[in-house]
């Protein structure tokens, strides 16, 4: 089975070196023009999930509010 497949390893470390080969001129401008959208949604995505969780669960990582709300047991 594994003589089946005729993997040239040059050309498969290629394309995991440098990606743009694998992706034409055209996807490659296409990627570009999508990242301020990928970003604002990414960041969107990430103050609704905080917002959805418990917040004060998130921000206890941040060391500015980490000892703002802390609950008297």
């Amino acid at each position: 089975m594994a003589d089946d497949l005729d993997l040239d390893t040059d050309s498969t470390n290629a394309l995991l070196y440098n990606p743009s080969r694998f992706l034409g001129r055209r996807y490659r401008e296409l990627a570009k023009n999508w990242i301020p959208t990928v970003g604002v949604r990414g960041a969107t995505g990430a103050v609704g999930l905080v917002w959805a969780t418990g917040w004060q669960l998130i921000l206890d990582w941040v060391p500015y509010n980490n000892g703002k709300f802390k609950k008297d047991n």
